[in-house]
């Protein structure tokens, strides 16, 4: 109960903007807010950017789900207006991003626990912002904003991905000193680990693996490979060491977001059908928890250029209830990069790890391992069986539309009633931004591909 009762104190600090995807910039005073209040407000944000529209959005380009209504419908077209993009960005960079760099810099240098999280849940964050418009601001982002200044200069995606790895570098340091050198503790006021610094780090190093393999393109297979693999010598190792984004049923505004859009906007967003038909074609054991009954009984999903109704919505692993956890980085997502990894530079322990990886989500979201089946998908190790079935793996989760765009992986054909026949590459620039930042770097062109896509 105490938690719960944190939680709705953060919220009322927050403030709800729109209950199923946003909220409010926060409207106190940062300097006053304490660094515990401070890392649930950037854990909240965090949890509703992973399961809002962005994940929605991205869910839908690769076909996981379908646009059948609303919104949805325009977007299965593949039309995304700058003003869509709105309060995503607001979210992302308002809420989450700045209260992160608020706690690093007003309260890091004598909580060095609080800085650490912090500044995973920055790159985690910051991450999603470049990998969907490319070149954003992060370098001199924050700095500016106690003074009036909102019009931060972009950094390339190059340049973000290297700050990135550099937070991430710096949140291991900070997490590895002793308790003695903090003048307050995490505890259950960190919704992930509840305070844990040791797992902080596993999901810092593996976040690292994660950022390493994506520049496989620009790094090259071998180098990206290589690091990736070090990194993940200190990354997750079990499903109990997963990075979940956390929700509760106490009021909706702390729901699954995933939850609450599908309660409010129902028939909006349907199974996709290239989804729902590998799952049954391999017979998948996820099938049942990802894709509920359709109005026949069956299983079936819709393509891009299609209405139905009566298609299967979301099943139970995502939208059972309102407090149902998300993964954001997990340990079947590590063995998946390990999988990639090892193949990459042709090392034999590729096949394990790609056995392991099916075998973490098995465990994840139906209890326990049907080996025939581990043993039939994994049979062949290459890329594209591997990211394939990380491809299920990770349903929901934007990393799926990021190994789209740098491997060609799973092979989806686009929408054949839009012209050009183009899967969107990236998101169009933000109006707020065009409208008020001078500096920012717009995009109109959503089949631009971003500076690390294949």
């Amino acid at each position: 109960m105490k938690k719960i009762a944190f939680i709705l104190t953060v919220l009322a600090v927050f403030s709800c903007q729109n209950e199923i995807d946003t909220f409010n910039e926060n409207p106190n005073n940062p300097s006053k807010v304490t660094p515990s209040l401070l890392l649930t407000q950037t854990e909240v944000a965090t949890f509703n950017i992973h399961t809002g529209d962005l994940s929605r959005i991205t869910s839908l380009l690769t076909q996981q789900i379908g646009g059948n209504d609303g919104q949805y419908l325009a977007y299965a077209g593949y039309s995304f207006s700058e003003t869509d993009m709105d309060n995503s960005w607001s979210t992302l960079y308002q809420n989450a991003a700045l209260s992160a760099s608020d706690n690093i810099e007003k309260n890091g240098a004598a909580n060095p626990y609080y800085a650490g999280m912090s500044k995973i849940l920055l790159a985690l964050n910051i991450s999603k912002a470049t990998d969907l418009w490319n070149d954003i601001p992060l370098s001199n982002a924050f700095k500016g904003l106690s003074t009036g200044n909102i019009q931060p200069e972009y950094d390339t995606q190059q340049e973000v991905y290297v700050q990135l790895q550099q937070l991430l570098s710096d949140a291991i340091v900070d997490l590895a000193k002793p308790a003695s050198a903090n003048t307050k503790i995490p505890a259950s006021d960190d919704l992930i680990y509840g305070g844990d610094v040791a797992k902080w780090m596993k999901a810092a190093y593996t976040l690292k693996a994660r950022f390493a393999l994506r520049l496989t393109n620009r790094d090259g297979a071998t180098v990206a490979a290589n690091k990736a693999l070090t990194y993940l010598a200190d990354g997750i190792k079990s499903n109990d060491e997963d990075m979940n984004a956390i929700f509760f049923d106490s009021a909706s505004s702390s729901w699954n977001q995933w939850y609450a859009f599908s309660n409010a906007r129902p028939g909006y967003i349907k199974m996709g059908k290239y989804f729902v038909d590998y799952l049954v074609s391999t017979n998948d054991p996820r099938l049942p928890v990802f894709v509920s009954k359709d109005a026949n009984d069956n299983y079936t999903g819709i393509a891009t250029n299609e209405e139905n109704n009566d298609a299967s919505d979301l099943g139970s692993a995502i939208v059972g209830t309102a407090a149902q956890p998300i993964g954001m980085v997990t340990f079947a997502e590590a063995k998946f990069i390990e999988a990639e990894a090892k193949l990459l530079i042709s090392d034999a322990g590729a096949s394990q790890a790609f056995k392991d990886a099916v075998s973490a989500s098995l465990i994840n979201y139906v209890g326990s391992v049907d080996n025939t089946f581990v043993n039939t998908v994994t049979t062949t190790v290459t890329v594209q069986n591997i990211i394939q079935q990380k491809y299920i793996a990770l349903f929901t989760n934007p990393e799926v539309y990021n190994d789209w765009r740098r491997t060609g992986f799973p092979v989806l054909i686009p929408n054949p009633d839009v012209a050009p026949t183009k899967i969107p590459q990236r998101m169009p620039t933000p109006s707020t931004e065009r409208l008020y930042n001078p500096n920012a770097t717009v995009v109109t062109n959503t089949t631009t591909k971003v500076w690390w896509a294949l």
